[in-house]
């Protein structure tokens, strides 16, 4: 329990720290190679590591367009690149990962008893 609520907490932080390296990187492997311009939306407080990530990358940097949205406390990034794209929730894997930690321990429990 006390790994979750530190996971919790630490999340936001931990995400702006590495999600736009990530991302950028993701991209690189999975957008097709002929794709002539990226939008990018991205929390408001991930314009700047986004944009910095991106500099990382020079196909990257000259077609993709960083849009700051205001989803509240959400994570999210939503990839369009005309015909396809790609979503990154955050959120929905912080759960998931917890889900995972939680089930682990249920199983570590049960095998002790």
């Amino acid at each position: 329990q006390a790994v979750a609520e530190f996971l919790r907490a630490a999340f936001p932080a931990l995400s702006e720290a590495f999600l736009g390296e990530e991302i950028v990187r993701a991209l690189g492997e999975m957008m097709p190679p002929d794709i002539e311009r990226l939008q990018l939306r991205v929390p408001v407080h991930f314009e700047t590591a986004f944009h910095r990530a991106l500099q990382s990358s020079p196909q990257l940097s000259e077609i993709c367009e960083v849009h700051p949205t205001a989803e509240g406390d959400a994570i999210l990034v939503d990839i369009d690149w005309g015909d396809g794209g790609l979503q990154f929730d955050m959120d929905a894997f912080l759960e998931s990962s917890l889900g995972r930690l939680h089930g682990s321990t249920d199983r570590q429990e049960g095998q002790n008893v």
